[in-house]
């Protein structure tokens, strides 16, 4: 990764290894091979894709190259937008490629919070690009939880063309408190309802899980390391990370012509994925948050795990109080 963003969840386990394009290839094989005929890939995880540009760039074209005409076919990237330039948009529009941006939107916020390694700020750098997109992701900690809606309007100001901004809590930090998500549901509020005077959507994981009814937060991933490996999640990185051994069940073969998977130890894994707290059992919003992250479950302690318990409540609980106060919902339908 080109940043050193001081949130960065793979600062400990990052690997600085890049995956070579033939195990690329035998992934997307073995996923294009697969039964269902929607086909989803993402580049996503502890490092920056368009570090890589060329690999990129062949991998998507090898996954059109591969998909049949009953084939529906999503790409993913998250991105920095710190490389991004006029070429590489046109070549990702041509392939329908959806970018995921993660920016702070605030100058000092993004210069403090997402700057290069050598401690540069990368507002400016990103700002440029931003205007071509629709959409937005931005991580809150404590240094911008009081902001969001200083957020909002600096978009509706700035960025004509966003439609949507996507407000995450900070994960697997000092922020995984209560009071931090006292704050923070307070706050995604009055910016919600900012955005919604300007026809800007503000959202999270939490508010996209009302309409839902989810058996599990995750049903556990098909991800490769950059050494080969394959994960149930994407924020393992590599053998460093604490959880490698649990979400790990196979890996690129040594002919970078094919996968070996171990159904048995993937069955284990994904069984896991259905795994609640004691909690939940008698919570009324078991059926949105589903028992939360895995990884959360096993890598936060159990204050934290609380804390962020306490938040989905209190979030859902000011969802729905919106819709019960508010004739207008986010999408404008009366």
């Amino acid at each position: 990764c080109n940043l050193s963003c001081s949130y960065c969840f793979s600062q400990q386990s990052r690997s600085v290894g890049l995956l070579d394009v033939e195990s690329v290839e035998a992934v997307i094989d073995y996923t294009i091979n697969s039964e269902s005929i929607n086909k989803k890939f993402i580049f996503i995880g502890g490092g920056e894709p368009f570090l890589a540009w060329e690999d990129l760039k062949r991998a998507i074209q090898y996954i059109h190259l591969k998909k049949n005409i009953n084939h529906k076919v999503l790409i993913v990237i998250t991105t920095n937008a710190t490389l991004l330039d006029d070429k590489k948009i046109l070549f990702l529009n041509k392939y329908g490629v959806e970018l995921g941006i993660s920016f702070d939107i605030l100058p000092e916020i993004q210069n403090s919070q997402r700057c290069f390694a050598n401690q540069k700020g990368t507002f400016t750098v990103v700002d440029n690009y931003i205007r071509q997109l629709i959409k937005i992701r931005s991580t809150i900690t404590s240094h911008n939880v009081a902001k969001m809606a200083e957020m909002v309007q600096f978009v509706v100001d700035n960025y004509s063309g966003i439609k949507y901004l996507h407000f995450e809590p900070v994960s697997d930090s000092q922020d995984n408190t209560t009071d931090f998500y006292t704050e923070f549901v307070s706050n995604f509020i009055s910016a919600r309802r900012l955005g919604l005077q300007y026809g800007v959507d503000v959202y999270n994981s939490v508010t996209n899980s009302i309409d839902k009814l989810n058996s599990r937060f995750c049903r556990g991933e098909f991800c490769t390391t950059p050494t080969g490996e394959i994960v149930a999640c994407h924020r393992v990185l590599s053998k460093e990370d604490p959880l490698f051994e649990k979400m790990y069940y196979g890996k690129v073969a040594n002919d970078r012509k094919s996968l070996n998977i171990d159904d048995n130890r993937k069955n284990e894994i994904f069984a896991m994925f259905n795994k609640k707290l004691p909690e939940c059992k008698n919570c009324f919003a078991m059926w949105h948050c589903a028992g939360g992250c895995v990884y959360d479950q096993n890598n936060l302690t159990l204050s934290q795990l609380r804390a962020k318990c306490y938040y989905i409540k209190s979030l859902i609980q000011a969802i729905l109080y919106e819709r019960l106060t508010i004739k207008t919902n986010s999408y404008g339908d009366k």
